[in-house]
């Protein structure tokens, strides 16, 4: 199992959410596990702050350039796991509720499997951990593929690559489906994180104004797989996708 994690000014909060759910409640190998940060500064802080032995990589300063920093990390047709560093655990649905999920092994296989029997790279999984939205389908169609985590084949296809700092989630995943014409979702599992309200990562840099920017890019390169999403009631400029594009 291969799992990227980028991360910058959350060396506590790694260690705190997403490393302790990865070792004490998945049991994964430690040497799995490869942290990316932005610079030499941020190196010596992780490198500090993380168990002793975890790999810490200097890759790039932003979100966008430090995603497609990993995408050439790693070589072609090796299967990925991206974590964002401030996932307290993927849940599964229970019901109308949910709970913790650890067997990452399992998710691992097929979520995977199921990329290469639909002949695409990109899976991922619901994004809201409520299991009034979830359900216990495997989807191919067009559906949002949340960028705390996802999992990836890597191709180091640089038409793949992201160029938006906001809303690269939704960007990745209208690439890897218009390539493609599948994205994979697993939609009985959902992340439990703050998104929007955690402290360090893109909310250090992000402005409303380039939310903005970035979802009225979106919609202008991609009218036939997204619009603005006027229903949402959120703070931030927020854009849908096009379930029953092709």
């Amino acid at each position: 199992m291969i799992i990227a994690i980028p991360s910058y000014k959350r060396s506590d909060t790694l260690v705190k959410k997403t490393l302790k759910y990865l070792l004490k409640d998945c049991k994964v190998d430690l040497k799995c596990i490869t942290v990316f940060v932005a610079n030499k500064n941020e190196y010596d802080e992780y490198v500090k702050k993380t168990p002793k032995g975890l790999k810490v990589v200097i890759g790039k300063e932003t979100l966008k350039g430090q995603r497609n920093f990993m995408d050439f990390y790693y070589q072609i047709n090796e299967k990925v796991l991206f974590f964002d560093d401030d996932i307290e655990g993927l849940y599964k649905k229970a019901g109308s509720k949910t709970k913790l999920f650890t067997d990452l092994n399992s998710l691992y296989k097929i979520g995977f499997n199921e990329c290469l029997k639909h002949k695409t790279a990109l899976f991922g999984v619901c994004a809201v951990n409520n299991g009034f939205y979830m359900n216990s389908k495997i989807s191919t169609n067009l559906k949002y593929i949340v960028g705390c985590f996802y999992g990836q084949i890597i191709t180091q296809d640089r038409s793949l690559s992201v160029t938006l700092e906001d809303k690269e989630d939704f960007e990745r995943t209208m690439l890897y489906f218009h390539k493609y014409k599948k994205v994979v979702r697993l939609n009985m599992i959902a992340p439990k994180t703050n998104y929007y309200d955690e402290d360090g990562g893109m909310q250090v840099t992000r402005t409303e104004k380039r939310v903005t920017a970035s979802a009225l890019t979106l919609i202008k390169r991609y009218p036939n797989y997204c619009s603005l999403n006027t229903k949402k009631k959120s703070n931030h400029t927020e854009i849908k996708l096009n379930s029953r594009a092709i």
